[in-house]
């Protein structure tokens, strides 16, 4: 498998994985039982309303990083499969904006689930890095995939 190939895989799957992180965001349909440790109550002590702006606020969530993904994918498989370094550019801050801040967020708040979401950028990362970063080890120069 080429190395070009390897970094089209790795970059599909962080934009597949940005899109099943968000799936599980828009899911949800009551607060989380591990939520409780974070707001230092049982979830049924909190007001109806509150639990209503909690999910209302994750799922706005899971719509944001599922647009997000989507619109990786679709970068990587039409510009940056293409080798525009541009839009390279744009995948990397779309995927670490939205999914990393999304896991550090969650981190923040006392969460270590939010490991689980940092660690969905880390493929689309390694695939732009083997996309356009040069090796000595393969010899060539890259501007991009180009399959």
């Amino acid at each position: 498998m080429t190395r070009a190939r390897v970094a089209l895989a790795l970059l599909n799957l962080g934009g597949g994985l940005m899109i099943l992180g968000a799936g599980y965001d828009l899911l949800l349909d009551a607060p989380p039982l591990f939520w409780a440790e974070l707001l230092g109550q049982p979830l049924s002590n909190l007001p109806p309303a509150v639990a209503r702006l909690l999910m209302a606020l994750v799922h706005a969530l899971g719509g944001t990083l599922l647009a997000a993904g989507v619109v990786v994918l679709l970068l990587v498989n039409g510009p940056v499969r293409r080798g525009d370094q541009t839009t390279a550019l744009a995948v990397l801050v779309l995927v670490c904006v939205g999914e990393g801040g999304n896991g550090l967020q969650m981190i923040r708040a006392g969460g270590s689930y939010g490991w689980g979401a940092l660690a969905m950028i880390v493929p689309a990362i390694v695939g732009l890095l083997l996309a356009y970063v040069p090796s000595p080890a393969f010899g060539v120069s890259n501007s991009g995939p180009r399959r």
